[in-house]
């Protein structure tokens, strides 16, 4: 697993302990060959033959459900994000290779060891609140709203991603601010809490991007850690979490239909 909570020992400790305390188990399963169904299935897309995508992605979930090293909880955000990919093909083409893409993008971010391929993200996420912020100061009312469900869309392609990869308590501080600017959006001329947070998002998103880039690209930090004291592997407790998350993508997707 990518987070690590070190714990220094005191110097009388005659050997070290090694305690592990599993949520996710990302890294401890071989995901070589669900990375390569996934970009399978997302090239199938891409091209149309949604007939073939589709039984890739369900062995792609077979795979996951059926395997014992891999925890209930990114069983369940396969499943999510398969199903969502089931109902695009029916529904809605247009969302039907995003949909895909984001099961790419969970797959990659289990599998990649170095730069997953959702840190591409990052300059498109801080290049639109950077423009969000000059919106908002413009009083662009019209512009702002287009530009803040551009940068709502990007962020759910990498949500899942962000689940399992990112340190918890960064991701706690992000999400909170973006549901927060999408949902008090209508009354930001009158909430003075609102700016505060469009400026930190900013701020915390750059620290969210920069953290993951650290964690993946020591080469020493594996090292430090079998010399510098025991361990505990981190506990990402996401139960909850990912269970208000499918429950406000459904209400989002009810809302942008009423919408349309």
């Amino acid at each position: 697993m990518r987070k690590f909570i070190i714990l220094f020992t005191t110097l009388c400790l005659a050997s070290i302990t090694f305690l592990d305390s599993k949520f996710f188990s990302p890294k401890e399963y071989n995901w070589k060959n669900i990375d390569v169904a996934s970009q399978e299935a997302l090239t199938l897309a891409e091209n149309g033959k949604n007939d073939k995508m589709l039984l890739v992605l369900d062995d792609i979930e077979t795979q996951t459900k059926s395997s014992i090293e891999i925890d209930n909880n990114t069983k369940r955000l396969f499943s999510i994000l398969i199903n969502d990919v089931k109902t695009n093909t029916i529904t809605s083409n247009h969302n039907l290779y995003t949909s895909v893409l984001k099961v790419r993008l969970l797959s990659d971010a289990l599998y990649s060891k170095y730069d997953p391929l959702w840190l591409q993200y990052e300059t498109h996420l801080e290049e639109s609140v950077s423009e969000l912020i000059s919106l908002y100061e413009a009083n662009d009312e019209v512009n702002y709203d287009i530009t803040l469900n551009n940068f709502l869309n990007k962020y759910e392609n990498i949500y899942a991603s962000l689940l399992v990869d990112v340190d918890q308590d960064d991701l706690v501080r992000v999400d909170a601010k973006v549901n927060y600017l999408d949902f008090y959006r209508k009354s930001k001329d009158t909430n003075t809490m609102y700016e505060t947070q469009l400026y930190s998002l900013q701020n915390d998103l750059d620290i969210l991007f920069k953290n993951a880039k650290k964690d993946d690209s020591d080469p020493t930090f594996l090292w430090i850690l079998f010399t510098t004291g025991s361990i505990i592997i981190s506990t990402l407790t996401y139960v909850g979490w990912r269970k208000y998350r499918g429950e406000k993508e459904d209400k989002y997707k009810v809302k942008q239909s009423s919408e349309e």
